[in-house]
C-alpha cells in the first residue's frame, strides 16, 4: 500500500523531494552482492526479480498501520535494503533502485490494485509495482504479490506468483490500474470507470505504446510531469488526487506572473525612474488571474471521498488562492492610480 502523503506535501510545500543513494548504502552493497554482470540483460534483471521475491518479507504489521492512518513514513529503497522487509512501496522502490544500478531504465507505477477481498467492480487499494525496459521493449512486473501471501493471522509466507513476472499489460489490468494510463502499456487504454465498474475494449483511443514512451523521455522533467497529469486526468476526471496536482501546477503558473511584475516595480524603487506601459502589467495580472481561477477550478472539483486525508490541504489551497485574487484586485487598482499620474516609487 502507498499512502497519499506525496498530495499534501505537494499542496503545502510547493518544493521538490530529492533523495540520494551514497556509495556505500545499503542497496549499494547489496547491489554488488547479487547483481551479475555477465547474464544477458533478461537474466540480469530476473536476477533481481528473484532476488527480491525471495528475501523481502511483507510487513503487514506496518500495512495494518497505514491503513488505520498511524503510519505515513516513505519506504525507501534503502530501507527494505536494511530491514529485508516492507510494503508494496518499498518491493518498487527497491527494485527500481537494484535496476537502475544495473543500467535498466526502470519506473515505480503508482495506482489501485484489487485481490483477495476486492470483486471486479471495486477500486482496490493504493499500490505501487514496477515497468522495467530490456532489450528496448517495456515490461510490466510486480514484486510484491509476486513474493508470497499473508495467511488470515498475519504472517507472510514466501510462494512466488509468476503471474506477475513481466506481465501480460492487458491481463494486468485486470486487477492493477496505474494512475497514468502510458503505463498500462496498452494500445487501448482502459478509463478508471471500466477499471471499477467492468472491463470494457478500452476508451477507443488508440495509442502507439512504442512512440508514446520515446516522446515521454524525451520532455524535461517539469513537461513530463505536466503531460502525465493530463493524461491522468483524461483516463480518471475525477482523481482528485491529481486535480490538486493540477491546481498546484496552475497556482504555481499565476504567482510567477504576479512575481514578474512585483520585481519590476522592486527595480526601480528609489531609483528616481517611472514605470511605463501599464499594458505590461495588466496582461501579467490576466495571465494571473485566469491561471488562479483554474487552480480554484481544479480545487473545488477535488473531493476527499476517495482519498480521505485530502480536505485540509484542499482547504488551505482555497485560502491560498483567494488572497492571491485579492492582491490581483489590489494591485489592478494600483496600477490604474499609479498611471493616472507616473512618477518614482520610493
Amino acid at each position: 500500500m502507498i499512502t497519499l502523503r506525496r498530495a499534501v506535501l505537494i499542496l503545502t510545500l510547493f518544493l521538490p523531494m530529492l533523495s540520494g543513494i551514497g556509495q556505500d548504502d545499503p542497496v549499494s552493497a547489496l547491489h554488488r552482492e547479487i547483481d551479475n554482470a555477465r547474464l544477458d540483460d533478461s537474466l540480469r534483471v530476473r536476477n533481481l526479480f528473484e532476488w527480491i521475491t525471495s528475501n523481502i518479507s511483507y510487513d503487514y504489521g506496518m500495512y495494518r498501520r497505514i491503513s488505520e492512518g498511524k503510519d505515513s513514513r516513505e519506504q525507501s529503497a534503502e530501507d527494505v535494503a536494511r530491514k529485508r522487509k516492507g510494503v508494496c512501496e518499498g518491493y518498487a522502490n527497491l527494485f527500481a533502485a537494484l535496476c537502475q544500478k544495473s543500467g535498466f531504465r526502470c519506473e515505480v507505477i503508482e495506482g489501485h490494485a484489487r485481490g483477495g477481498v476486492y470483486g471486479k467492480r471495486d477500486q482496490g487499494e493504493l499500490h505501487a509495482w514496477n515497468a522495467v525496459q530490456i532489450n528496448k521493449r517495456w515490461y510490466i512486473l510486480d514484486c510484491t504479490w509476486a513474493a508470497g501471501y499473508v495467511d488470515g493471522k498475519g504472517k507472510f509466507h514466501f510462494e512466488r506468483n509468476e503471474h506477475f513476472w513481466l506481465t501480460n499489460p492487458e491481463e494486468m489490468t485486470d486487477d492493477h490500474y496505474p494512475f497514468d494510463p502510458l503505463w498500462q502499456l496498452n494500445a487501448h487504454p482502459i478509463t478508471f470507470d471500466e477499471f471499477t465498474h467492468g472491463k470494457t475494449t478500452g476508451s477507443g483511443i488508440q495509442w502507439d505504446v512504442r512512440d508514446s514512451l520515446i516522446a515521454h523521455y524525451r520532455r524535461n522533467a517539469e513537461a513530463r510531469e505536466s503531460v502525465s497529469v493530463a493524461r491522468i486526468l483524461m483516463y480518471d476526471p475525477e482523481n482528485s488526487y491529481f486535480l490538486l496536482q493540477q491546481a498546484r501546477d496552475y497556482y504555481n503558473r499565476g504567482v510567477a506572473h504576479l512575481e514578474i511584475q512585483q520585481n519590476r516595480i522592486l527595480a526601480i524603487r528609489g531609483t528616481g525612474k517611472k514605470l511605463e506601459d501599464p499594458d505590461w502589467f495588466n496582461d501579467h495580472l490576466d495571465q494571473a488571474e485566469v491561471l488562479l481561477k483554474r487552480s480554484q477550478d481544479c480545487t473545488k472539483q477535488a473531493s476527499a471521498k476517495r482519498y480521505p486525508g485530502l480536505e485540509s490541504p484542499r482547504a488551505e489551497s482555497l485560502h491560498n488562492i483567494s488572497e492571491q485574487l485579492k492582491y490581483v484586485v489590489a494591485q489592478r487598482k494600483w496600477i490604474k492610480k499609479y498611471f493616472r499620474k507616473p512618477g518614482p516609487i520610493n
